[in-house]
């Protein structure tokens, strides 16, 4: 059995691998052509949580830069002079605040994975405009004004984003039952799963209590009943009070026929 640390790596290095794919996966749109690593980065905030899914897009940005031909023009130090450098670095800090606006509850709903994702758009492009527009005219001594900027940078490309954000919407609602810790706990916090647990020797924490305090009762007695029939069976024992002293003790159990302040005619 995988622990959670090993399988927090695994996945991962699985959003890596499929950011460094979608960077070469072209959609032919005609003047802006645009790939696939947003809608992998917007999933692997979806999916593996804020922290996760942005140290997923850090480790592929990690790659690029030591030469590893992981980023659409290739790779290397020098990489970060390119004007298309800032989205790379958008999709790390989108990916984060996809993955914390989304994962505030184990079941997001359509609305809130639809914010997430274009909270984290807006993240991209701020970036990404914002360093292209740095670059270009001071460091590459070829000026570029804030029209054409938003027209080439903003305008152009966004619609086709904006579709992955609907479709990574309609992914990670599929998708996040299978990848979220809390939720796969709720779906097997059951009467059922907690009386096997206790019936191979494991104990009931403090969530998996509270769930049982808001079960139905029949289901808590029939569960009670199996613990009770595994651990004690069928068999019970009598206790009985031996009249020895007829009315003479002198305790004061009014309940009791032996105690001299009975004033029953027993």
């Amino acid at each position: 059995m995988l622990s959670r640390r090993t399988k927090n790596l695994v996945l991962c290095a699985v959003f890596v691998a499929l950011i460094i794919v979608g960077a070469f996966i072209r959609i032919p749109v005609p003047v802006v052509p645009f790939t696939l690593q947003f809608l992998f980065t917007m999933l692997a905030g979806l999916l593996l949580g804020g922290r996760l899914g942005a140290a997923a897009v850090c480790v592929y940005i990690f790659m690029g830069l030591l030469g590893l031909p992981v980023f659409t023009e290739g790779g290397g130090f020098a990489y970060v002079l390119k004007p298309s450098f800032g989205y790379i670095v958008g999709f790390a800090v989108g990916a984060y605040v996809t993955g914390r606006i989304a994962n505030k509850t184990a079941t997001p709903g359509y609305g809130r994975l639809l914010a997430a994702n274009f909270a984290g758009l807006g993240i991209v492009y701020l970036f990404g405009t914002a360093y292209y527009y740095l670059i270009c005219n001071f460091y590459l001594d070829s000026p570029i004004g804030i029209g054409a900027l938003f027209l080439y940078c903003f305008v152009l490309p966004v619609p086709g984003d904006i579709v992955f954000c609907i479709l990574g919407a309609l992914v990670a609602k599929r998708l996040i039952p299978l990848f979220s810790q809390k939720e796969r706990r709720r779906q097997t916090m059951t009467v059922q799963f907690l009386t096997e647990k206790v019936l191979q020797g494991g104990q009931v924490t403090k969530e998996e209590a509270l769930f049982l305090y808001g079960s139905p009762l029949e289901e808590l007695c029939a569960g009670a009943d199996s613990i009770r029939r595994h651990f004690c069976g069928n068999a019970f024992d009598l206790c009985a009070i031996v009249n020895g002293k007829s009315g003479r003790c002198s305790e004061n159990c009014k309940f009791c026929a032996q105690s001299a302040h009975n004033r029953t005619a027993a």
